[in-house]
């Protein structure tokens, strides 16, 4: 099985969104239940942004704060929505109202890429406001990382100024899938 990284940014800002959204309580609690290494790495703020780490911290984010807040059913969504505005503000957010949906779909291998180290993207645009995305190399990915991955790349497209985003799986995406077949429409 290939090894799949995550970048250090994308940890720093799940935990500084959850933080945010949950407050300092709940988030020291998900930290104490993350591994040794990945816990000692978050208490001593040693998760460089630049840096790459295992895959498996990401999915171990999300296992861990599915025990602490059992009850927040919605939490990729909320992180990778809440992270991609973060990403988006400054600059970043101002170029982003001149891109199109369509622009940003061809793009998506390198956006995942800024994320990412292993998994592939292909897209294909198959008519107005219709989109497919395959992903595969994805070793490693759990059911609420690939919820992260979805509802991310759904808030993009409304940066770019999709309306009625509409994303969902059409194959994989589920705990353990190193592939899948994702359908996007938008107005």
């Amino acid at each position: 099985m290939p090894e799949v990284f995550v970048k250090g940014q994308s940890l720093r800002q799940t935990v500084e969104v959850l933080r945010e959204i949950f407050g300092e309580d709940a988030t020291t609690r998900v930290i104490a239940r993350l591994p040794l290494e990945f816990r000692r790495a978050c208490e001593a703020n040693g998760v460089l942004t630049s840096g790459w780490y295992p895959v498996g911290w990401a999915v171990e984010i999300y296992r861990a704060t599915a025990i602490v807040l059992p009850e927040v059913n919605d939490l990729p969504e909320r992180v990778a929505r809440r992270g991609v505005e973060h990403d988006m503000k400054g600059i970043y957010g101002f170029l982003a109202r001149f891109l199109s949906p369509e622009f940003c779909i061809r793009q998506a291998p390198r956006i995942l890429g800024t994320y990412f180290k292993g998994p592939t993207i292909g897209t294909e645009i198959l008519g107005r406001g219709h989109a497919e995305l395959y992903f595969a190399h994805c070793d490693g990915f759990s059911r609420p990382l690939w919820r992260d991955v979805l509802a991310g790349a759904c808030r993009i497209f409304e940066q770019a100024g999709a309306k009625n985003v509409q994303i969902r799986f059409a194959d994989g995406g589920r705990d353990g899938d190193t592939q899948a077949r994702v359908v996007v429409r938008w107005d």
